[in-house]
């Protein structure tokens, strides 16, 4: 009598445990991942690229605006226009919205799997955790350009969902039009959000075909019900292509279908059938093979100290992921891997040849990865259902779990990358308002880079702040525009500078144009008042405003480096730092933009020296002088002592001065001997030859205190030759 009240408590708990072990549990680990992938980093992230053209396009200071700007995708017109009035500056909100919308993305690709398969929990898991962290998109980071791509397969999956609720065998009912509804629905809203995934129709029809194999006796059968319930969502897309492209006209040529069309027309039949298929080859097996080990072993950097940290962050998820996987073996015998093969062969290749053809291929060494992302799911199912073929189902759990543990890692590299980039950033911003606080509207700002490499390999040099320049100073529609400097952007000084406003214009349509949509800033710069040139010797140095009076101050030039960042000395003459107006701020202020002051000690006393020696407030000049050397606070490139070593000079403060010269010698003496070959990429520093020449310009001067004291200081300096290089 006993047996049976035990019996049924037995019952009761493994009822329990497995009703535990379904969707919370699997939703749960699923948080982990995401929290380990991309959460552990995002405090220390920021807005990048067009994040920032979104922030300003959306703040009205433009006489276009955001449907304009994306009539060919008004969905995500509305969408940044949301993000614009609700999450604004808040680029932590941005952040976690972003990866809300990748985490329930990854959470509906689940329910679809247990639709499907539904005796299958497992594989719906490792899909759903393969496709969460899938390292084909390295740009996770950048959180409101790429909201659209998130929502956009976020809403997909859902009208899938949605569809195979409609198709799935059962009683007629209210449910099934109203399903039906909402799948045509969210699949219009994916559509106008981002119309490059039309492609994923194929995964549509595939679940589609795999569902109607459940239920049919024979091939043919299964193969009819499939096209009958294609046909509504068939309609809707072949109505969406007329509509994309005949009514459409888009602003960017490379998303307008005729200049694609005409592209594509003006290549031989047999270049088209060369580069299709071997494009097509190479997207596929980047999506497929290269995106787990490449993108793991890229995002790994030794600088951020990132290594230790993501190995252990990549153990616990890899220990999550086995710990809902070692349950596999014990799942009986299914079909899942064939249904799974059959998705990913027949999707992959069909979104792979619609991104080739609109020339939207993705390259996992650089940024255009973002479209590798848009095939991450189709991949996923390919990857499973040969792993469950040819492995099996302990061999699928064992690669699955190695390559949520290779993912992990390489996102949490990747995202260390941006971490540094921000910082960055975030330094640049702060000191131009230190440096600038209000700066002529219109003003075309120049920033020259000593070395401007690629951004993922040398991040503390890939900052963009053009954007941020807009946002910062700009209170009317006047844009301010951050270039890099080249050969046009040189063209483009000296023709301002010249007083030459036809040569200039046509310089601005044809460069910086290439730069910006021309829709955003066609007709915003017909006079600019002129050219501010700014430099960054290394990231250690703080940012310079290139003053055409004090270009003895200027780092000497580097050899080995190209011609034109070798010395900025021959170019401070287009530079007017009278455009800098000294009162304000007008724009946003920088917390708004990049959050609380850093501490940059140095660089915060340096710009504030350096505006207030061009304003002419000498007593604040004075006064920051004293505040470095009560904190004993030193720079990273010696030349920025010589704004307060002329503040000391003209004060009549030998102390003052006769430290400041002991810091530049003492630095100059301890630079240690290097060969000839490494010499260019050693920072440039104040020798004590330019330091004599410098204060040998007081000589110049009438006699009086100033000519005495620098003439004193040369006198004094150690007649030793230096120790560092020449």
């Amino acid at each position: 009598m006993q047996a049976a009240p035990a019996k049924a408590l037995s019952e009761t708990k493994f009822a329990v445990c497995r009703r535990f072990s379904g969707w919370p549990l699997d939703a749960t680990i699923l948080f982990g991942l995401a929290v380990l992938s991309y959460g552990v980093l995002l405090p220390g992230l920021g807005y990048y690229w067009d994040d920032w053209r979104i922030l300003w396009i959306g703040s009205g200071r433009l006489p276009t605006n955001l449907l304009e700007n994306y009539a060919y995708r008004p969905g995500s017109a509305w969408l940044f226009d949301f993000l614009n009035r609700f999450v604004g500056m808040d680029h932590h909100l941005a952040h976690g919205l972003a990866l809300a919308s990748r985490f329930f993305g990854a959470l509906t690709l689940w329910r679809i799997v247990r639709v499907v398969w539904p005796g299958c929990p497992t594989p719906a898991f490792a899909a759903a955790a393969l496709f969460l962290v899938y390292p084909g998109f390295t740009q996770q980071s950048i959180p409101l350009t790429y909201q659209n791509y998130h929502v956009g397969i976020l809403l997909c999956l859902l009208s899938i969902l949605a569809s195979l609720r409609f198709s799935s065998s059962g009683p007629p009912g209210i449910r099934r039009p109203i399903a039906l509804g909402a799948a045509l629905i969210l699949q219009v809203m994916y559509l106008l959000v981002f119309d490059g995934m039309v492609a994923w129709e194929m995964i549509r029809a595939t679940l589609f075909l795999v569902v109607a194999a459940s239920v049919s006796p024979s091939a043919w059968g299964a193969v009819r019900f499939a096209v009958k319930w294609m046909v509504p969502y068939v309609v809707t897309v072949l109505g969406f292509i007329v509509w994309r492209g005949v009514f459409v006209r888009a602003t960017r040529s490379d998303v307008d279908v005729s200049v694609v069309l005409r592209d594509w027309l003006s290549l031989s039949w047999g270049q088209m059938a060369m580069k299709i298929p071997a494009d097509m080859f190479k997207l596929i097996l980047d999506s497929v093979v290269y995106a787990w080990p490449v993108q793991a072993w890229r995002g790994v950097d030794e600088r951020d100290k990132v290594v230790l940290g993501g190995v252990v962050a990549a153990t616990i998820a890899a220990a999550l992921a086995y710990s809902r996987l070692r349950r596999w073996a014990d799942e009986r015998t299914s079909s899942w891997a064939r249904g799974f093969l059959l998705v990913g062969a027949a999707a992959l290749p069909a979104i792979a040849a619609f991104q080739i053809l609109t020339r939207k291929l993705g390259h996992l060494e650089g940024e255009n990865n973002r479209f590798t992302y848009l095939t991450g799911v189709a991949a996923v199912f390919l990857v499973l259902g040969l792993s469950g073929t040819f492995l099996g189902r302990r061999g699928t759990a064992a690669l699955v779990t190695l390559l949520v543990g290779l993912s992990t890692l390489s996102n949490l590299g990747h995202g260390a990358t941006y971490k540094r980039w921000w910082d960055a950033e975030r330094s640049l911003i702060w000191q131009l308002a230190w440096r600038a606080p209000e700066i002529e509207p219109g003003t075309v700002v120049v920033v020259a880079r000593a070395r401007p490499g690629d951004w993922t390999q040398d991040a503390e040099w890939a900052h963009d702040i053009n954007g941020a320049l807009n946002l910062r100073y700009t209170a009317n529609e006047s844009p301010l525009l951050g270039l890099f400097l080249n050969a046009p952007s040189v063209d483009l000084m000296e023709s301002l500078s010249e007083g030459r406003r036809d040569e200039s214009r046509e310089l601005y349509e044809s460069y910086i144009i290439n730069c910006y949509d021309k829709s955003l800033v066609s007709g915003l710069l017909q006079d600019p008042p002129g050219v501010l040139l700014m430099s960054l010797a290394s990231p250690e140095s703080t940012l310079r405003v290139v003053d055409p009076d004090h270009v003895d101050e200027l780092p000497d030039p580097v050899p080995g480096l190209p011609p034109l960042m070798r010395s900025l000395r021959p170019l401070a003459r287009y530079s007017r730092i009278g455009l800098i107006r000294g009162s304000g701020p007008v724009g946003e202020a920088p917390e708004r933009l990049v959050g609380r002051e850093p501490w940059m000690a140095w660089a915060r006393h340096f710009q504030q020296a350096e505006l207030a020696r061009q304003l002419g407030h000498h007593d604040e000049l004075v006064r920051l002088l004293k505040a470095v050397r009560r904190e004993k606070l030193a720079p990273g490139d010696t030349h920025e002592w010589l704004v307060f070593l002329e503040a000391a000079i003209q004060d009549g403060d030998r102390e003052a001065a006769s430290w400041i010269v002991e810091q530049i010698q003492t630095h100059a003496n301890s630079q240690p001997v290097l060969p000839p070959q490494l010499r260019p990429y050693l920072q440039p520093y104040l020798t004590i030859p330019r330091l004599r020449t410098w204060l040998a310009r007081y000589s110049t001067r009438p006699a009086g205190p100033e000519r005495d004291l620098a003439a004193s200081l040369a006198k004094g300096l150690n007649e030793r030759p230096e120790q560092g290089h020449r």
